[in-house]
């Protein structure tokens, strides 16, 4: 259950003990305790192990105490700026974006730093990671717009030209702009390296994300490989003019087939030129570069659940090939107004997994200010040589004392006691282990406990609810034969007064037959 809540939660927690865990956890140590295990008993957790044992639990990450802790980490050091107006916080992410620079160096002197503390918050390297690739979409943008300038049939062409310059040359030369695109694709190259470093390969290939980001670097360097033997080629070329042509121009003058392919137009180029291959590549990554935007759109409350109705209905539309278009707009609209009742659920739950993707310590500055390494790093790295030879000292001291006192024993009593050795630390293992009782298990009985204890409840009120239950059955019954008495009842005195309204009828009418009788005689 969110392993990252767990290490913020023993940085800050008297910060956020008044967050509630969801259902039966009170505090932030609910919330975040069982993913602790990994981290007392092993490894820390990856942001790829997180994601894929806990954040399937879309209505646990989508409930409101978990938002509430994750906001929290989100804006870390930024306390402020999360109460403030879209205004002001469009404002901080301009001024980030002008200063991107001068905080890139302010991080490489002093990344410990309070300035350093707040370009580490998860929103802050959101942000500048946004700006880096914001500029990078358009440093692309910037590169093929000269394709539309002028009467320019090739792109890329420079200023300087002599009658004996080649064609090609003129054509290969990397421009400004180009030379931008590298450093950043490198910037990036380096940040994804770092994460399958940090996260291994297993991990790492299970996002699509990731896949994206791999394809588009590999064609980008492909490309630009291609670009630079064409290049080379075209350098080699026109080194073979400077020394063996002598006139000023190359209209007139016989080349070899090699040399002379360099001066063809482009139409003359043979399929499988490097410069042609370059630029299909290179058109590829920026289609893959502009589609990688999609990335950071769960951010958006608008644009996410649009999204993600929108990724589910693709997988759909590929059944239907023929109906192309009918059935995209058909299931687009069907598949929004199915996801519209969970749109709220869905966009948390896919924003909390973009933001996990910042809360790890690390890859704080984006590309390409990440390819000059700061002090910080050269530190970590004596430390970690540091490590290393201590640890290489102890165990050659170690296999040194051994083989003393293996050569000095036999082996038959050296069997017995590494059998006895091997006891007892087992022994003093298991007495450590169970004697001290960790943070995780604490919590966890706590949990257990809570369980048991609401199951009990429970109970108790089933039980209640089944005899309360009899009482209303009974009720019903009793009331029943009540009813059915005051019934019987009812009819017997109905019976009576039928009986003796007849028997009063019966008297006056008796009479009156003997006074018509009186009245016929007289």
């Amino acid at each position: 259950i969110l392993a990252h809540l767990c290490q913020r939660e023993e940085i800050s927690s008297s910060k956020r003990r008044e967050v509630a865990g969801r259902r039966h956890c009170v505090g932030t140590q609910c919330v975040s305790a069982p993913a602790c295990h990994n981290k007392q008993h092993g490894p820390e957790p990856t942001t790829t192990e997180i994601q894929g044992e806990t954040l399937r639990r879309v209505n646990f990450v989508a409930h409101p105490n978990c938002q509430q802790q994750l906001l929290t980490m989100w804006y870390e050091n930024l306390s402020g700026l999360r109460q403030q107006s879209i205004a002001v916080k469009f404002l901080a992410v301009f001024g980030v974006s002008l200063g991107l620079p001068f905080l890139a160096i302010a991080y490489w002197i002093a990344p410990c730093s309070k300035l350093g503390r707040t370009l580490r918050s998860p929103f802050m390297k959101f942000v500048a990671h946004a700006v880096s690739f914001t500029i990078f979409l358009g440093l692309l943008v910037v590169n093929a717009s000269d394709r539309f300038e002028g009467v320019k049939t090739l792109p890329n062409e420079t200023f300087t030209d002599y009658p004996k310059q080649i064609f090609r040359v003129k054509t290969t030369q990397f421009s400004w702009t180009e030379m931008l695109i590298m450093k950043w694709v490198l910037g990036m190259i380096w940040s994804e390296c770092k994460e399958i470093w940090e996260e291994g390969p297993r991990e790492y290939v299970l996002h699509l994300w990731n896949l994206l980001d791999f394809g588009m670097l590999s064609i980008f360097v492909a490309s630009f490989t291609a670009r630079f033997m064409a290049f080379l080629k075209a350098s080699e070329a026109q080194l073979y003019v400077d020394q063996h042509v002598q006139d000023d121009t190359l209209h007139n003058v016989s080349l070899p087939p090699e040399v002379a392919y360099f001066t063809y137009a482009r139409d003359k180029w043979w399929p499988s030129d490097p410069q042609i291959i370059s630029e299909g590549l290179y058109a590829i990554a920026v289609v893959l570069s502009f589609s990688r935007i999609a990335y950071i759109l769960p951010a958006n409350e608008s644009f996410g659940p649009l999204q993600i109705s929108l990724g589910r209905t693709v997988k759909d539309i590929f059944k239907f090939m023929v109906i192309f278009i009918m059935v995209f707009v058909a299931f687009m609209i069907g598949m929004f107004n199915l996801y519209s009742y969970y749109r709220d659920v869905e966009w948390k739950f896919a924003r909390a997994k973009l933001w996990l993707s910042y809360f790890d310590e690390g890859r704080t500055l984006p590309a390409p200010f990440n390819l000059v390494p700061s002090p910080k790093s050269f530190y970590y790295l004596i430390m970690r040589i540091k490590m290393c030879l201590i640890k290489l000292c102890k165990s050659k001291a170690k296999s040194c004392e051994n083989d003393l006192e293996m050569g000095m024993l036999n082996s038959k009593f050296r069997k017995t006691r590494y059998q006895a050795g091997m006891r007892n630390s087992e022994s003093l293992t298991a007495n450590n282990t169970y004697s001290k009782p960790t943070r995780y298990q604490k919590i966890m009985k706590r949990l257990i406990k809570r369980y048991v204890l609401k199951a009990q409840v429970d109970r108790e009120n089933d039980e209640v609810n089944e005899g309360e239950l009899k009482e209303i059955k009974q009720d019903i019954s009793s009331l029943r034969y009540e009813l059915l008495e005051e019934k019987s009842q009812a009819t017997g005195e109905l019976a009576d007064l039928i009986q003796q309204l007849s028997e009063k009828f019966g008297k006056n009418l008796n009479k009156d037959h003997l006074r018509v009788n009186k009245g016929k005689d007289i």
